[in-house]
């Protein structure tokens, strides 16, 4: 590592001390007196509130004509008429690292100028300046206001509800984990009102404040600075708004725009584009939007419970893949073999390196280690995630309970009722519990990654730490794609769980703008990424929930110590019962699972053969031995509690699909050709004939005729009706078809693949998926991060969870569209009779 990059690592651990250590800014930070809070605020809330009557009235006699120009507007102009109103605009959304790199390329200029170490005067000067700025309105840069609808949201949300309602939303956008922190650090009995349109920005005591939020918590007021840096936020945004919209309004003079001159028109809605005729959400458009729209009104707790069932769904049917499928337990175990640690080379291109428990010392180990550590790490995995998805969703159960039952009674003005605001700090504190695992995975297997793992060294003589190789440029796809991963990271460290949802959404943009930093993913490492975007999205509508989420943070301290009990008492068995397992493999990890010998060889996805089938059924007996082995040695009953996910699991009765038998097919009759010799005119196999064929080869039994009935005149009698049989059977009943067209039955075909009407399985387009899933209604489909999709049944409600393969022309395996149809028929009753063609 060069003195410059040594340097610019020293200079990042001063920057993230100097913004999220309360104890070292407290130290440039003075509490204001009541007097010069009182002054500061009056003066900018008297332009907050002048430049919002004004944008207001605007709104409400131009706004139609507003969204139509800004609609017609190219990209370029929309980017000019923004720099008018907003000049040095940001060009893109300040992602994390970018404004990092900024903040210490600006203080290592400032440090080679000055000749000695900086002190947190020059931090704050470096930070006092447009990169500051764009932290307190990161909704406002160039590349998302130049898109056709974002700014008419964001005027319309604005004009036509008061700042109040913007106010803790506004302080959650400004950098929040430094004004929190200083929050903390500088707590004083002086607030700045903001909760409520007839005091908005008054400085009072907090004995002062007037009913009826003189009973609300501590927490939901906003202290000094808080209060003012909103105010000083929502003054500049309104500002720009409204010279934004006097600059698209050019050719009225300023005098008469809001004059009787112009009636007032019915409010327009902003015009959806159809960009891919899409019938997909994306999260990111969502996340986007959201920044521009007002917050929403309560909690969307049933957005919350269909997360989190689609995982916990995706969870047992993962785990029941692994006991069922040897294709699918082989595929998964090799992939826990790519990302073993040990992999990674050191300077001397050595491999393997683990550290003895007893005697301290590093050692290489022989395959049969890694194979045993391998296929423990990944069934611990298989119980810890049913176990955190299943805790998840419990919680939010109850929360739903309590939340629907006090629904009609919360309001503003009101503290949450008590059971309520415990459950949902308990469920935030599980949440930050479970990231805090999915983040450990994350910096467990980056380095391993198979395709990663080039761009890695560990050091001579350390069996942990990889760091990046010096030959990896920071140009390259490669180097920027890890050290978008491993801002993630930080979560653990410096960042709030809060802010997670700022490095996802970097992180997203990068592999937007980088198709090729798909491929550098694997598997694992998106699935890990898929989870994390769901954990962040329960927490973001945990956030949203104003104004109550703003004490969420100090309450968690009161449910911490039982969040870590709970976890101690559901996880620690299963890391216990993986130590003594891996013992118990070393000894017969040859014999059972061994993956150079295709022991589970499984070709489900070709044609039923004798040999095909006599394979499946060995595959699927080897795979019965090696988890009945496994149960036995690691046993998780004993020590686990009554409610445990995992016990509950093995206590439950799975049955499982296994091939039956061979049994060879009837030989069928040989029909001799017809002994009258054709004339070269006729045509050979004329429809006539290939009746006549058919007709033999299955004959059906002639029923007798009904009675023919009079249709012309007057009937003589009314025709009688045949009695039934008297051995009848009743007839079975009909399961409901669904009619699609030609493509998504197609696509439907591939995932319930019958091997008896078909030679092999065929690769499944990514697109056609898609298709055949939103076919009118069918499932609505929304894109989260990495590439996680969720479906969830209109008519059903239940969700489910896929993965998007990362290719350029991504397609899904046969075997891979198999699995999606097994889950299906689990979860839904569907089969491939389901499905007809219209």
């Amino acid at each position: 590592m060069s003195e410059h990059e040594k340097e610019r690592d020293r200079m990042r651990e001063k920057v993230n001390a100097w913004v999220f250590d309360p104890s070292i800014s407290s130290k440039f930070l003075s509490a204001p007196t009541f007097a010069e809070s009182a002054a500061s605020a009056e003066e900018v809330t008297a332009r907050v509130l002048c430049s919002y009557q004004s944008l207001q009235a605007i709104v409400m006699l131009h706004e139609a004509k507003i969204q139509n120009r800004w609609t017609k507007k190219t990209k370029e102009d929309r980017r000019k008429l923004l720099l008018q109103a907003w000049p040095q605009m940001n060009k893109q959304r300040p992602g994390c690292l970018r404004v990092e790199k900024q903040i210490i390329s600006k203080l290592m200029a400032a440090r080679r100028t000055a000749g000695k170490p900086l002190t947190y005067e020059d931090f704050s000067s470096a930070m006092a300046d447009e990169i500051w700025s764009s932290m307190w309105a990161p909704g406002v840069n160039q590349e998302d206001l130049c898109r056709p609808r974002n700014l008419l949201l964001l005027i319309k949300s604005r004009a036509r509800n008061h700042p109040y309602i913007f106010a803790a939303q506004d302080g959650f956008k400004m950098l929040n984990a430094q004004f929190r922190k200083q929050k903390e650090a500088i707590r004083t009995e002086t607030v700045v009102f903001l909760n409520s349109e007839k005091d908005y920005g008054k400085v009072m005591l907090r004995d002062d404040v007037p009913p009826p939020y003189d009973g609300l918590f501590p927490g939901i007021l906003f202290q000094i600075p808080e209060g003012i840096g909103i105010l000083r936020c929502q003054k500049r945004l309104l500002e720009f708004l409204l010279r934004s919209c006097m600059l698209i309004l050019h050719d009225i003079p300023d005098d008469e725009i809001i004059s009787d001159k112009y009636p007032v028109q019915p409010e327009p809605q902003v015009k959806k584009i159809q960009a891919d005729k899409n019938r997909y959400v994306s999260l990111s458009t969502m996340v986007e939007e959201a920044a521009y729209l007002p917050p929403p009104h309560g909690l969307d707790i049933h957005r919350i419970e269909s997360l989190l069932s689609a995982r916990l769904a995706a969870a047992e049917d993962h785990m029941l893949a692994l006991r069922e499928d040897p294709s699918y337990f082989e595929a998964q175990w090799r992939e826990e073999l790519d990302h073993n640690p040990g992999l990674v080379k050191d300077s001397q291109g050595r491999q393997g390196y683990v550290l003895n428990a007893k005697s301290g010392k590093v050692l290489r180990p022989g395959p049969a280690l890694m194979w045993a550590h391998s296929l423990a790490r990944m069934r611990q995995k298989a119980y810890e995630q049913l176990q955190m998805f299943d805790m998840l969703r419990y919680q939010v159960t109850v929360i739903k309970e309590h939340y629907l039952i006090h629904r009609p009674t919360i309001t503003p003005q009101k503290n949450l009722p008590g059971p309520l605001l415990y459950f949902l700090v308990w469920f935030r504190n599980t949440l930050h519990k479970a990231l805090k695992v999915i983040l450990l995975a994350i910096d467990e297997e980056l380095a391993s990654s198979p395709r990663l793992r080039r761009c890695f060294i560990r050091p001579d003589g350390n069996h942990q730490d990889a760091q990046i190789r010096s030959s990896v440029q920071e140009s390259t796809v490669d180097f920027q794609c890890i050290k978008q991963v491993q801002s993630l990271l930080r979560g653990r460290e410096v960042v709030e769980l809060d802010n997670m949802s700022a490095y996802l959404d970097s992180l997203s943009r990068f592999m937007k703008d980088k198709p090729d930093s798909h491929e550098l993913l694997s598997g694992a490492l998106a699935g890990h990424i898929g989870d994390l975007s769901i954990i962040t999205q329960c927490t973001n509508q945990l956030q949203t929930f104003y104004p109550w989420s703003r004490i969420f943070d100090e309450a968690m301290e009161s449910t911490d110590e039982q969040t870590s009990y709970a976890w101690t008492v559901y996880f620690n068995p299963i890391a216990e019962a993986t130590s003594s397992l891996v013992k118990s493999l070393l000894r017969d990890i040859p014999l059972l699972c061994d993956p150079t010998d295709q022991k589970y060889d499984h070709p489900s996805t070709k044609r039923k053969t004798k040999l095909n089938t006599d394979k499946m059924r060995q595959a699927e007996s080897n795979l019965d031995i090696l988890w009945d082995f496994m149960d036995q040695q690691a046993i998780l009953d004993q020590n686990l509690p009554p409610d445990s996910r995992m016990k509950c699991f093995h206590q439950a009765h799975h049955p499982k699909e296994r091939t039956p038998e061979w049994i060879e097919p009837s030989p069928q009759p040989i029909k001799h050709a017809p002994s009258s010799p054709r004339t070269g005119d006729e045509v050979p196999f004329s429809m006539l004939e290939r009746l006549r064929i058919a007709s033999e080869q299955s004959p059906v039994a002639e029923e007798p005729r009904k009675p023919k009935t009079k249709t012309r005149g007057k009937p003589s009698a009314k025709a009688p009706s045949l009695p039934a049989p008297p051995n009848a059977e009743e007839e079975e009943p009909i399961e409901e078809q669904i009619k699609v067209n030609a493509r998504a039955f197609r696509a439907f075909q591939k995932l319930f693949f019958d091997p008896d009407a078909h030679s092999e399985g065929k690769d499944l387009p990514w697109k056609d998926f898609l298709y055949a899933m939103t076919y009118k209604g069918l499932f609505s489909a929304e894109s989260l991060n990495g590439s996680l999709w969720v479906f969830r049944n209109q008519a059903t409600g239940n969700s489910l969870n896929f993965h998007e393969p990362h290719h350029p022309n991504p397609k899904i395996s046969a075997y891979y569209a198999r699995r999606i149809g097994t889950r299906m028929k689990r979860r839904l009753g569907w089969h491939a009779k389901t499905f007809v063609m219209v």
